[in-house]
């Protein structure tokens, strides 16, 4: 489930298609991100993901490469006046990836 199939508009219809999912037996984990979610959280479903998947410490390290990251954008664009600055986020896996049908945590 993602906040673009059930979003916070639809509360009702968010309980109770959880209820309707657990009702069945089938093993759920829902990660809502607020809009205008932070970087930050991040890590946390990460950590949650990780953990489903038996990847926990992998996907740590890779919440951790993407903190490194942002950091080191940060820095490098410290000098540059607020109003100057392009505000644009681009993320994206590697084309290889798509090829397997995932993400891929084994190079972390």
């Amino acid at each position: 489930m993602n906040d673009c199939a059930v979003n916070d508009r639809e509360a009702g219809v968010v309980v109770r298609t959880i209820a309707t999912i657990e009702a069945m037996g089938i093993p759920l984990v829902v990660l809502f991100a607020p809009r205008g979610a932070e970087l930050s959280t991040i890590r946390e479903e990460m950590a949650v993901l990780g953990e489903v998947f038996g990847q926990r410490e992998k996907a740590l390290a890779l919440a951790d490469y993407l903190a490194g990251t942002e950091t080191l954008i940060r820095e490098r664009t410290a000098g540059i006046p607020e109003q100057e600055k392009t505000r644009l986020l681009y993320l994206g896996l590697n084309p290889d990836i798509r090829k397997t049908g995932g993400a891929d945590l084994s190079g972390v």
